[in-house]
């Protein structure tokens, strides 16, 4: 029997977004034995999910561990309390592993247990951490491109699955406790979460005071619920409230956390854990990101949740309370969507809306994002719209069909009629991408001919790949420094991706290192290829000879 492990190391959140892989995972193979390997408080939040044969569990906190592999697996230093942790586990032989974190032991873990195949970052027994498998590396590879990544981290994840009928998409998955230890209050209630794990992250506690009496006001019953980490935040905000305000953090197991989530109309939060449960039990999330926190790779996935963002790199902070209040009775139908897309003007605020992608967009299908703030496309973001298209082909093997329809109707394209402006940005971005391609091209000739050198072996062949191969290395600087500038943005996510696509390359002889680089050169032009095709196609009515 075919036994698969999936490690997930990391928050709740984290493991919670893992859910809609392991339920692909099993509909792909119900007669697979499939298990999963979390930190043991987050076991909790998983049970009743189906196809799941055993739930490992490891430690109580790991980050103390975690720091000290991730400074020390270069030198081979690993310490023995993570040797004894893989030891007690006692795990069988897997035909797959597939490490869904990022966290350091789990990376370790990945290359240590036996298994025929392994995906995700693994550390390896030469001291080096690669990751395995185009949707991990892209993963890793996109904190170089945040801005202009279209993927939820849920469906970068989901690209693990084999192919299964994408028109039934699984939601995500937290267990929910029968009832709760205590009564909560009548009325349409709407729960306020200050705290998170990181300062940077927590929308001050004065902003979410006002807008709990400004819910009040409008009839609502605010309350508070969180952690037990959260007690604090949640206690200085019931102390500067001018209304009363029920405060429920730190007494809830999940379960009870689900289940109180499961009775509010919306959730008002940070980018933390909870978001995640509440779009697993069917509420709606006003979701508040700024500084590290980003919404298209973390946004709760489901329907009809709204994001503020705010500039990565800036706090939080920066969100207007009006701008909240105004979003908040938007999603509770108190308010139309004109008027928030107004007060969204006035402020300079991002909101989006979540959707999933329309059947036959691509074969990972998923969700997207509607931008509340703007009321015409901009060519630029029409373009990486694209390229996640073109990704989640390349992800899927290349086989399926990919659109750009759903454009139409979010920006009203086709009765707009001509709109001169959108068209000359697109036929610029197009040429600046025919460049990029023509580089990619003459890269892919210098590739093949030093692989075709590098199965000889005299003295004029080396010279040959000598006068070639700094060829390869300039021009993938250049590249490079490319996406630094601010005009051609749009590429920096088949350029990033195309580098550490190259920089997690093992070790191979010289014929095969050279053949690599063919691939992955000839990939990146594909990429950028097929998005301009979409592009033009949408804008211009035709399909552009970026080829």
């Amino acid at each position: 029997m075919k036994r698969t492990l999936v490690i997930q190391l990391g928050r709740l959140g984290d493991v919670i977004q893992t859910t809609p892989l392991l339920l692909e995972l099993s509909e792909a193979d119900p007669t697979s034995e499939l298990d999963l390997l979390v930190v043991r408080p987050n076991e909790k939040a998983l049970h009743g999910l189906r196809g799941i044969s055993t739930i490992h569990t490891v430690g109580e906190d790991l980050k103390w561990l975690d720091d000290r592999i991730a400074a020390g697996f270069e030198g081979r230093a690993i310490p023995s309390e993570a040797r004894e942790a893989l030891h007690e586990l006692r795990l069988p032989h897997y035909n797959r592993v597939i490490n869904a974190s990022h966290a350091a032991l789990g990376c370790w873990m990945t290359g240590q247990i036996p298994c025929e195949t392994r995906e995700g970052g693994v550390i390896n027994d030469r001291g080096e951490c690669l990751y395995e498998g185009g949707a991990h590396v892209y993963r890793i590879a996109l904190l170089g491109f945040r801005e202009q990544n279209w993927f939820n981290l849920v469906d970068l994840l989901r690209c693990c699955a084999p192919r299964v009928p994408r028109h039934r998409l699984p939601g995500l998955y937290a267990a929910k406790a029968d009832r709760l230890p205590f009564a909560l209050p009548q009325g349409r209630k709407v729960a306020l979460n200050p705290g998170a794990s990181e300062s940077h992250r927590r929308w001050p506690s004065e902003h979410f005071a006002r807008l709990a009496e400004n819910l009040a006001a409008a009839g609502l019953c605010p309350i508070l619920v969180g952690a037990p980490s959260d007690r604090e935040a949640c206690g200085t905000v019931q102390a500067g409230c001018k209304v009363t305000l029920l405060n429920y953090a730190g007494h809830t197991s999940i379960p009870e956390m689900a289940r109180l989530l499961s009775e509010v109309e919306l959730l008002i939060s940070a980018d933390t854990g909870a978001v995640h449960v509440a779009s697993a039990v069917g509420t709606r999330v006003l979701g508040l990101y700024g500084a590290s926190a980003y919404f298209s790779e973390t946004a709760p996935w489901g329907e009809g949740h709204l994001i503020l963002q705010s500039p990565l790199g800036t706090p939080v902070s920066g969100i207007e309370p009006e701008l909240v209040i105004a979003a908040a009775r938007q999603r509770l139908g108190l308010l139309n969507e004109g008027t928030l897309r107004t007060e969204l003007h006035r402020g300079k605020q991002a909101a989006w809306e979540t959707q999933f992608l329309a059947a036959g967009t691509d074969p990972v299908g998923g969700l997207c994002y509607r931008p509340m703030q703007e009321e015409e496309p901009k060519a630029g973001d029409l373009f990486t719209r694209a390229l996640r298209h073109a990704f989640a082909l390349e992800f899927s093997g290349g086989a399926g069909d990919v659109s750009l329809e759903y454009a139409k109707d979010w920006w009203n394209l086709s009765a707009n009629g001509e709109n001169r402006e959108l068209d000359e940005r697109a036929t610029d971005l197009l040429q600046r991408t025919a460049s990029v391609v023509q580089a990619l091209e003459d890269m892919m000739g210098a590739a093949e001919k030093c692989e075709e050198l590098s199965k000889r072996t005299d003295e004029k062949t080396a010279a040959g790949i000598q006068s070639i191969a700094p060829l390869l290395m300039r021009s993938m600087e250049a590249l490079r420094a490319l996406t630094q500038n601010a005009e051609p943005a749009a590429f920096k996510p088949v350029v990033h991706y195309l580098d550490w696509r190259l920089r997690m390359m093992a070790a191979l002889p010289p014929a095969e290192t050279f053949a690599h680089h063919l691939k992955e050169f000839r990939t990146a032009a594909s990429l950028l290829c097929r998005a301009g095709s979409m592009l033009g196609e949408l804008v211009l009515k035709k399909a552009p000879a970026v080829h």
